[in-house]
């Protein structure tokens, strides 16, 4: 491979051309006469906190350099099918849907600034204008070619990754590219809060929560699944619980399997291991400890309380309720344990979301993202510990992830859930309100 080649494929920053189509590339109108954009897509695969990690950083981003942001989820909907703009101001789904998009006289769907994966009930072929697109390395001066008749190309921001110094550098390049006056810019598949990439959750959790107030508030629809699924699981709003997430490792491509058979997509569950079985007990226990630390210094709401366990593995959370006894809670089916694919809908993850976001305290696993997003939409820091039930790609990033102590946990903090806000459920559980 040349070394122009190879630099270009460890490059994240490209120009994505298109064929000029003058009816798809027209700017919306825009409150305030604004036409400046930036349109990012939601990653088509990775877990809801991967995913929404990587939004929160788009906002950041589209605030700093004083653009409008678009949102394109998936054609499935993904987690916007359950999420709304909280306020009309932040609207990122009024123009979003239309916006670049083009349906074909066969029904084919194509999407200029991007890929039209899984776009569509039938996941039909996507196609492209006339003329295609195709990315090219970003010019070394930072310099966007002429548009012309034929093509016209916008920067683009493509899944840099955060212990990467190249990408990280990538990244502050973008920031300027952004701030410039092109009229678009796009980022791809964003799994991580490019702008923080190496801090630790409780150094960002309150611009995190701030951030998801502004992104996200619950539809209607949802506030009533979430109360509904409080009911299922023993959980009133009204009371407190702690939330303790056991992740474990998973087997090749596929998420351990939570079933009540110990078995899924993958064939059986493998038995946990001796040193997995460690890690579940030290799991427990630290949820134990954060509870009696809590009561002993005054929290009374929190001396009894019920312990919620969320886990892709089913074995991992059979093993921690026999611990606890009648103290656990967790989810009944196989569904809540897939947080990345639409096998199961989109809709279990941000329900499993939604419990630890409205925890009184969260025990997290080192080098797993979903529960310290929910902990940020609750407005708290949660304890991160490593229970040996996840191998995290390096040992740098387990430990730069550590934080919090289970014999002294955080303050009990209101009730700010962005998914389950005060007051959401009655005392039987209907929504009073999205």
């Amino acid at each position: 491979m040349s070394k122009r080649s190879a630099s270009w494929h460890r490059s994240t920053i490209h120009l994505q051309c298109v064929a000029w189509q003058s009816s798809l590339w027209e700017l919306p109108r825009l409150p305030g006469g604004g036409g400046r954009l930036l349109v990012a897509y939601a990653h088509p695969s990775n877990g809801a906190g991967n995913r929404l990690s990587g939004l929160r950083a788009s906002l950041a981003l589209a605030q700093e350099s004083n653009r409008l942001l678009l949102i394109r989820f998936a054609g499935d909907g993904q987690e916007s099918a359950f999420l709304e703009p909280p306020t009309a101001r932040h609207n990122w789904s009024q123009t979003a849907p239309e916006y670049g998009i083009a349906t074909g006289a066969d029904g084919r769907v194509a999407d200029v600034w991007g890929s039209a994966q899984r776009w569509g009930p039938k996941r039909k072929v996507s196609w492209l204008p006339r003329g295609g697109w195709r990315l090219r390395r970003f010019a070394d001066d930072g310099t966007l070619p002429n548009n012309d008749r034929t093509r016209t190309c916008v920067p683009l921001l493509r899944s840099p990754f955060p212990r990467n110094a190249d990408n990280r550098a990538d990244v502050e390049r973008f920031r300027e590219i952004a701030r410039s006056r092109a009229p678009v810019v796009v980022i791809h598949e964003l799994f991580h809060d490019a702008l923080q990439p190496l801090a630790r959750q409780e150094q960002y959790y309150k611009l995190a929560h701030e951030q998801y107030r502004t992104l996200f508030g619950p539809k209607p629809t949802f506030v009533a699944a979430m109360c509904a699924h409080l009911r299922r699981v023993q959980l009133h709003r009204t009371q407190h619980w702690i939330s303790v997430q056991l992740r474990r490792t998973q087997l090749g491509n596929m998420d351990q399997a939570m079933t009540t058979a110990g078995a899924g997509p993958a064939g059986p569950e493998p038995a946990l291991s001796s040193r997995e079985q460690r890690g579940v007990r030290s799991a427990v226990q630290c949820g134990l400890a954060a509870r009696r630390a809590a009561c002993r210094r005054g929290d009374k709401a929190l001396c009894k309380s019920p312990i919620y366990l969320t886990s892709n593995s089913f074995r991992a959370i059979r093993l921690g309720a026999r611990l606890l006894g009648a103290d656990a809670r967790h989810a009944p089916s196989a569904k809540f344990g897939h947080h990345g694919s639409p096998r199961s809908s989109y809709l279990p993850a941000l329900l499993e979301m939604g419990v630890v976001s409205a925890s009184a305290i969260v025990v997290a696993s080192a080098g797993s993202s979903f529960a310290l997003e929910a902990a940020s939409m609750g407005g708290k820091p949660a304890i991160v510990r490593d229970f040996g039930l996840f191998t995290t790609p390096t040992e740098d990033m387990r430990r730069d992830a550590l934080q919090g102590d289970c014999a002294a946990p955080p303050p009990l903090a209101g009730r700010t859930s962005v998914l389950l806000p005060e007051g959401a459920c009655e005392a039987g559980g209907q929504a009073q309100g999205g």
